[in-house]
């Protein structure tokens, strides 16, 4: 995982930021030294080089026949710079029942074989997870829990946010860690789908808390923390309170995130978005324990056709419509983790190209935007499998 002290943050490509923190807080996480963005989005772009063996067709290092896992995708990093892209959509028989699956072209997924599923995954490794995001998230966290439960989990509720006219359930956020002397703020937010949860699931090999933490966008005030005796221990972002405060005592061994592509994509610019997650990724340098392990997922394309919001239909930031947009916000996500991606002792991983995945999904979209629940399923299937694949 990102060590608990960030001495310094460089990544590739043009941005470069600089982040120092030391001890607790003392530098306040705001000592940015931002150098040359404009041309971030001209070279963060797809950059699979002619040495990627996908690319000439050569098979021996990836393909149908070799089981995905975190480390052949670190060789797919270093072999073709980016998540892995191509495959298909395919119908497939399991148990009498006809099944809809993604094959990457990279690997193959043992989803929807549970039997061999549930054979080949230490599922008693990792006790709790955390999935952070929008609503997007929200859905893959129901993936998860649907997933689990076809291995052999009974999974229940034990803990909910009761959001009114989408506001933060103050009650929900409220943790011993909060001393008396402070007070949270909180504020509506744009996600209608973004209420988080604790599910319990259990079998006769174990347990497994799979927790959903709403997140709507890469940085927000949505949930502050004002300290009337000290400004230095006020939290000014949602995101550090989360890190900071929420998860103290409780970190996860996993955490799974995704920056909420869906919502940033119409409000920030590349260069923002570059420095927001920078921010991020500081935040949780500082404060998750070293032991968590990090899966960064892309944001997958949207649907003008099926979109219900008109305002937004066939609306442009920068120039391009919303699914070019996550393309190229998916980019700069891999060019700022690439460095930890490829590192196998980082604890940091990614996943698959989702947007390269989405492309031929149009009649999945509900709203343009959010996919039929099949399509969260299976991907919830293929992050379980390599948090907690053996083999």
């Amino acid at each position: 995982m990102y060590g608990q002290v960030a001495v310094g943050l460089a990544a590739s490509g043009v941005l470069v930021v600089c982040l120092c923190v030391i001890g607790a807080r003392q530098q306040q996480l705001s000592q940015w030294k931002l150098l040359g963005t404009e041309n971030l989005l001209k070279d963060v772009v797809r950059n699979k080089s002619n040495s990627c063996p996908l690319t000439n067709r050569n098979t021996t290092t990836f393909g149908s026949h070799l089981r995905c896992s975190n480390a052949l995708f670190r060789e797919y990093y270093t072999a073709c710079g980016y998540f892995p892209s191509g495959g298909r959509w395919d119908t497939v028989s399991y148990n009498d029942e006809n099944v809809t699956k993604f094959k990457p072209t990279a690997c193959y997924f043992q989803w929807p074989n549970t039997e061999k599923l549930r054979v080949s995954l230490n599922l008693e490794k990792y006790i709790h997870l955390v999935l952070m995001g929008s609503s997007q998230m929200f859905r893959y966290s129901e993936g998860v829990i649907a997933v689990l439960q076809k291995v052999g989990y009974r999974c229940s509720l034990i803990q909910n946010e009761h959001q009114v006219d989408r506001t933060p359930d103050e009650s929900y956020f409220k943790q011993k860690n909060i001393s008396v002397s402070a007070k949270l703020q909180v504020r509506p937010h744009h996600c209608s789908g973004c209420a988080s949860f604790i599910h319990s699931c259990t079998a006769s090999w174990g347990s497994i808390d799979v927790e959903y933490v709403a997140m709507d966008d890469i940085l927000d005030s949505t949930v502050r923390l004002y300290n009337r005796e000290s400004r230095e221990k006020s939290i000014e972002t949602y995101q550090e309170f989360v890190f900071r405060l929420f998860l103290k005592d409780r970190y996860p061994d996993v955490l799974v995130i995704s920056p909420a592509l869906n919502h940033v994509k119409f409000k920030d610019s590349a260069r923002k978005f570059a420095l927001d997650l920078d921010y991020l990724i500081g935040l949780m340098r500082l404060y998750l324990p070293r032991q968590t392990r990090i899966f960064w997922i892309p944001g997958m394309g949207e649907s003008e056709g099926t979109r219900s919001g008109e305002q937004y239909l066939f609306k442009k930031v920068d120039g391009v419509l919303a699914s070019t947009k996550i393309d190229q916000l998916n980019h700069i996500l891999y060019a700022r983790t690439e460095h930890q991606l490829r590192n196998a002792s980082s604890g940091i991983n990614g996943f698959l190209d989702l947007y390269q995945a989405s492309l031929d999904r149009g009649d999945w979209y509900q709203d343009g935007v959010h996919l039929q629940q099949v399509w969260y399923n299976t991907m919830a299937a293929y992050i379980l499998e390599l948090i907690y694949v053996t083999q």
